[in-house]
């Protein structure tokens, strides 16, 4: 056996999950959205799609979640929209990529938590809290850090209540500290390096 057949075997045996994509954000052309079959010809079962980062706004972002809602619907013989866990599963017996979405800082929510429960009603998995710059929620890893905010520490609550899970990548390191210590829900650093190595 070669040691690519080898890998092939190994890849088809375990849950493949690109954890976040980034595409044109053009909500009115969706032209890039086939590009999505890359994923499942590389093997991948799950691919978490961004709809939004830094200064983009809530109506951005809803637009821009209806039109890649719109496009996964009509192609539904080849991806399955993430709704619950089950669904990966079954996409992948179904030969479906599972795709559910990301946001990238909390300017996606203006100062209106209610709006997280609309996001991961439309697929919205995981959302960082700032997108380099400080936002209402804390600090971003390219301004100076003040921390988490009480509005952070609230969207983190309501973050966890209503199933979306907080990302620290772009995130200041204070405050990517502080989310660790206040989220009652663990968070992730979907795509960031470390700081150090011991």
């Amino acid at each position: 056996m070669t040691t690519t057949h080898a890998a092939l075997r190994r890849v088809d045996s375990m849950l493949v999950w690109d954890n976040h994509a980034c595409m044109p954000l053009t909500p009115h052309d969706a032209s890039f959205l086939p590009q999505l079959r890359r994923h499942r010809d590389a093997g991948a079962d799950v691919v978490m799609v961004n709809v939004g980062f830094g200064d983009d706004g809530v109506e951005q972002h809803l637009r821009m979640l209806a039109a890649m809602r719109d496009w996964l619907l009509a192609h539904a013989s080849d991806y399955r929209l993430i709704r619950t866990v089950d669904d990966i599963a079954l996409a992948r017996a179904g030969g479906q990529l599972a795709v559910g979405f990301d946001i990238e800082g909390a300017n996606a929510i203006g100062d209106q938590l209610s709006l997280l429960g609309l996001y991961r009603d439309l697929g919205v998995r995981w959302m960082l809290l700032a997108y380099n710059r400080n936002n209402r929620a804390g600090g971003g890893c390219q301004d100076e850090d003040a921390g988490l905010s009480a509005f952070g520490r609230r969207m983190l609550h309501e973050m966890a209540r209503v199933g979306i899970v907080a990302c620290c990548s772009h995130t200041g390191y204070r405050t990517a500290r502080e989310a660790i210590d206040e989220s009652p829900t663990p968070v992730i650093f979907s795509h960031s390096n470390a700081r150090a190595l011991v």
